[in-house]
């Protein structure tokens, strides 16, 4: 793992396990827009994707919209969203190979 992977990001981090390689970045925090500005707690938006060549198979599939879900409900329970009110935080995961 090594950290400060996205120069441009609040935070960001290069890991490796075994065949998967991955590079989250992480973009906050930040001002709501004005339609959610008047919410009582953080907004969290996060975003899994896959190079074109990091599966043997092309394209955004099943596993797209699993892992997904995975890191939402990871971060759900971590990330204190009622400190943060009126306030974003982005979370990309760009996944560079992924061999199973």
């Amino acid at each position: 793992m090594r950290t400060g992977a996205v120069s441009a990001a609040s935070g960001s981090a290069y890991a490796k396990l075994g065949n998967t390689k991955v590079i989250v970045s992480i973009f906050g925090l930040r001002e709501s827009k004005k339609d959610l500005m008047y919410g009582d707690i953080g907004r969290l938006n996060y975003s899994v994707s896959f190079t074109t060549f990091s599966t043997q198979t092309r394209g955004q599939g099943s596993d797209h919209k699993e892992f997904s879900s995975m890191l939402h409900k990871a971060l759900e329970g971590a990330v204190i969203l009622e400190s943060f009110p009126k306030t974003t935080v982005d979370i990309f995961a760009l996944v560079l190979e992924f061999l199973y």
